[in-house]
């Protein structure tokens, strides 16, 4: 019956058949069953589907502050980069609403700079040549390229009046050849170095140059507008003393969508400043936070008894100098809602977080519903979370419903399915492969043994046509030829009998005899046979054996194969000028036979494989020895039905070692 199921399955393999059931069947079981759960569990789907929403706008917000914030940190990195310039801007930074105090280091001695004054009057230079002919390259020739490639030069001028005439004609002509960005780049270095200055009207400057840049930003449509705005009116309630009715009413009327968020922000001035206790402390929690500087800033947090300081360090091209700016978080975080109005989000609620979970400020969520998404802010608050409150009433009925356990057992199922799937897809390759390897291995088996049968019968087939046409000589000439016959006809029967043998162990048809027998006899009959069939080219071999041998049960007539088939490998890859040495030993476990050759040895690679059946290596010095492939394979086979095994110890031109072990234990095979 087993042999017509065979018949039916046209020779395909059982086993792979079985590896195929087990990578397709069983996740098709699985697949269904988890439809069947879909069915009956789609609002778990439905909370998965509304997630994604709301992650999704997570996203687009976090993605919208880091841009900003961006901004933010590479603009005080733009300032004070230059070691020549940075003297200029570092009280200008104090004024900066997202800095609440700066202090720099030099050779490890940290200061803290002091609120700058404002020069008294700085007016107009109309002196320096390279300046004057900028100005005339811009106003009248009208040629703002080439009056703009004149003002770059300039940038860096010691005198701060020629400075102030190139950042304020490089707004200009970027501005005219429509490169906003480059003028607004341009206004924001204008305002760090001399906002604070006067001009000859009595105006401080901050204030024409933010109305600058407020114009440029709105007409780009960039969301900075709105704080520029709302820093613009700031100033004016401050230090509208120094400006006219006239250009304070133009200012408020242009900013006048813009009154009621400036008025809010107005109350959130951080009341923190660094005192000379804390300034004892600092330089060694900076140090320990900043081990080393850098090309690009980096924000460390420390602690001031229960107050979180956040430090924006800043490297400048000299590396004995770097600036710390004190950040202002809630700044920061005031960004939250207009970008939330930016991007349509409603009532919904955007709430800073701990990573524990943490509220910043819970009396916001008094009413909302429960965060269903959380996603890490990004620098400089990237220790912070930001959490998704959706708007109240705003989740399904069936959310509320929400069973942890079904979830995590739907995960689990997942996780199984897909495990299935990858040890079924990874067993089945393996097996096509080394079905696909072994296929190969038969052809090249079938080449070879089509080529070894066809040289004795050519060479018998030679000699018999020699003697029968009478083409010898003498007596002693025929004598030659019948032996030369007889040779071939030996080496042809041995070829088939080694087939005969291996197609019976792949049949499985192979009996075993097992019997009480001493492994110092088995192998002294196996090099007398070895000496027998190797009597035209002799070869040495020395049995070593320092104690007595115990008898174990073993079939003696495939044991004898065994060595004997390890003894003619021996002789086949080895030169026939060296001896090769057997080794019998015992163990209080086993008994190890030692085949040990000074051959061309073995490649690490293939000392698996040399094992397989069918296999013969690529190596150029051991292609050129007759061979079938087989006679590891059976070797092993045996080995392994007298519960032992056969293991291989090489390295090319080395020589090698092949160890027989057999356990001392009774025989399961039969």
């Amino acid at each position: 019956m087993y042999e017509s199921f065979k018949s039916y399955l046209g020779g395909v393999p059982i086993r792979l058949i079985a590896t195929v059931m087990v990578a397709i069947l069983i996740p098709s079981v699985l697949v269904t069953a988890l439809g069947l759960v879909t069915v009956f569990e789609a609002d778990h789907f439905v909370k998965d589907f509304v997630r994604d929403g709301y992650r999704e706008d997570l996203e687009n917000v976090t993605a919208a502050l880091e841009h900003e914030w961006k901004e933010n940190l590479d603009h005080f990195k733009e300032l004070l980069v230059d070691a020549n310039a940075r003297g200029a801007y570092l009280a200008a930074i104090r004024k900066d609403p997202f800095v609440i105090d700066v202090l720099y280091s030099r050779r490890g001695e940290l200061t803290r700079v002091e609120a700058g004054k404002p020069y008294p009057e700085l007016l107009s230079n109309r002196q320096n040549p390279a300046l004057l002919a900028a100005i005339r390259m811009e106003g009248v020739e009208g040629k703002n390229a080439e009056a703009l490639v004149l003002y770059r030069p300039l940038l860096s001028h010691r005198d701060p009046t020629v400075v102030l005439g190139a950042l304020l004609g490089a707004a200009r002509t970027s501005r005219e050849l429509e490169d906003s960005s480059d003028s607004i780049r341009y206004l924001d270095l204008a305002l760090a170095r001399f906002g604070a200055t006067v001009d000859g009207s009595g105006m401080v400057r901050k204030f024409p140059l933010l109305y600058q840049k407020f114009k440029l930003l709105k007409r780009r449509g960039r969301p900075e507008a709105a704080e520029v705005a709302r820093t613009l009116l700031r100033a004016l309630d401050e230090e509208g003393f120094r400006v006219s009715d006239e250009v304070t009413a133009v200012y408020r009327e242009a900013l006048s969508e813009h009154v009621s968020s400036a008025v809010q922000a107005k109350g959130n001035t951080p009341a923190f400043s660094i005192d000379a206790e804390l300034m004892k402390s600092l330089p060694a929690q900076l140090e320990e936070a900043v081990p080393s500087v850098s090309s690009e800033c980096q924000v460390s947090r420390l602690h001031a008894g229960e107050k979180e300081l956040l430090f924006l360090t800043v490297p400048t091209d000299d590396a004995a100098f770097v600036v710390h700016l004190l950040l202002d978080p809630t700044r920061f975080l005031a960004q939250l809602d207009e970008v939330k109005d930016r991007l349509h989000l409603g009532d919904a609620l955007l709430l800073p977080a701990l990573p524990s979970g943490s509220l910043l400020d819970p009396q916001k969520k008094a009413g909302a519903e429960e965060s269903l998404v959380a996603k890490a802010l990004p620098p400089p608050l990237s220790h912070l979370e930001l959490r998704y409150f959706p708007e109240p009433g705003g989740l399904p009925v069936g959310f509320r419903s929400f069973e942890v356990l079904t979830l995590a057992t739907f995960t689990w199922a997942v996780i199984l399915l897909v495990l299935v799937i990858m040890v079924g897809v990874f067993y089945t390759l393996r097996y096509v492969l080394r079905e696909t390897r072994t296929a190969r291995l038969k052809s090249d088996f079938v080449s070879f043994i089509s080529h070894e049968l066809k040289t004795p019968l050519a060479a018998i087939k030679m000699f018999t046509e020699t003697l029968r046409e009478g083409r010898v000589s003498g007596e002693e000439e025929q004598q030659e030829c019948l032996e030369l016959i007889e040779r071939e006809s030996d080496r042809l029967s041995s070829l088939i009998d080694k087939v005969l043998a291996y197609s019976k162990v792949e049949s499985e048809q192979k009996v075993f005899q097992f019997g009480s027998c001493n492994m110092v006899e088995v192998v002294d009959e196996a090099i007398s046979l070895f000496h027998a069939h190797t009597s035209d080219r002799p070869r040495e071999v020395k049995l070593r054996s320092v104690q007595d041998i115990s008898n174990i049960q073993m079939d003696r007539t495939s044991m004898i194969e065994v060595v004997l088939n390890l003894l003619s490998n021996a002789a086949k890859y080895s030169p026939s000028e060296t001896d090769i040495i057997v080794n019998i030993r015992e163990t209080v476990d086993e008994i190890t036979v030692e085949v040990v050759d000074k051959g061309v040895g073995i490649p690490k690679r293939d000392h698996r494989r040399i094992f397989e059946k069918f296999f013969r290596s690529d190596d150029l010095l051991t292609r050129e020895v007759e061979g079938t492939g087989l006679g590891l394979a059976f070797s092993r086979y045996i080995a392994k039905v007298h519960n032992g095994d056969i293991r291989v110890s090489s390295q090319p031109e080395s020589g090698s070692v092949f160890t027989l072990q057999l356990k001392k234990t009774h025989v399961l095979a039969e």
